[in-house]
């Protein structure tokens, strides 16, 4: 993707391809200025990154109060809570994209583990009705 000029970056949508590792947790939201503290306060203690000239993205983890095993759910929340508290500016940057490190195969592994157990408890309440 090429960059784009400040003024005909969008406000309200954040393309999927972006050059941010993969490996990481992290938010992304339009805008120009990383030194903005409403970004930075929110990203704190990483820090904020532009990619294409227009977009703004952090690694996001647990911070101080929020449970060091907090959920992807969780996360965004609070992040979003921290840009709201922040005084983030929606003429300036109107929508929020997040990515979760987690790869997909821990989320299969639970999947078949949950089944696993279903069936298990399936199989156990036939042979004792029997």
């Amino acid at each position: 993707m090429s960059s784009l000029s400040a003024s005909n970056c969008p406000k309200d949508s954040i393309p999927a391809n972006l050059a941010i590792p993969e490996n990481i947790t992290y938010a992304v939201i339009p805008g120009q200025n990383a030194s903005d503290s409403w970004i930075a306060d929110c990203c704190d203690p990483y820090p904020v990154q532009l990619v294409e000239s227009c977009w703004l993205w952090c690694q996001i983890s647990p911070g101080v109060g929020i449970n060091s095993n907090a959920s992807d759910d969780t996360l965004k929340h609070e992040f979003r809570s921290c840009l709201r508290v922040n005084d983030r500016d929606p003429n300036i940057s109107s929508s929020i994209m997040f990515h979760s490190s987690a790869p997909n195969s821990q989320r299969a592994s639970l999947l078949r583990v949950v089944l696993a157990s279903l069936a298990t408890v399936s199989i156990m309440r036939g042979i004792s009705a029997a």
